[in-house]
């Protein structure tokens, strides 16, 4: 059985082939300028963050930041074009920190797009 992971969440919700050929190991994301340019924009837009918050590794889960003091997950997106993604993304997160520790976080607070205005809550 293949692990479920935070990006199968996500492309289960933007594309199902490309889902199909991340779960099979088929990869494209060196040859895409998409991809390119998050990472530069998760590197590069918030450069306070290291100083405030953490980024946070869990079997399958990389998580943009995540403040420990205050239990809450953010995620880091280039727009909001595939919001529904992002939020469904961001609950798997949620999931995993309560899955792990045994214990929820308190909420997040969204997903900042530098390029566009917009957040959502989940609670």
């Amino acid at each position: 059985m293949k692990h479920v992971t935070a990006t199968l969440i996500n492309l289960y919700h933007i594309c199902k082939r490309e889902l199909w050929l991340h779960s099979n190991e088929i990869r494209m994301e060196h040859t895409s300028d998409t991809v390119t340019e998050g990472k530069l924009i998760g590197e590069n837009t918030y450069a306070d963050r290291p100083a405030k918050y953490t980024e946070l590794q869990l079997e399958g889960v990389k998580i943009d930041y995540y403040d420990a003091q205050n239990k809450v997950v953010h995620e880091i997106k280039k727009s909001d074009k595939m919001e529904v993604a992002h939020e469904a993304q961001v609950k798997y997160y949620l999931y995993k920190t309560e899955t792990t520790w045994g214990r929820r976080c308190h909420r997040h607070t969204g997903v900042p797009y530098p390029t566009a205005y917009g957040t959502y809550s989940t609670h």
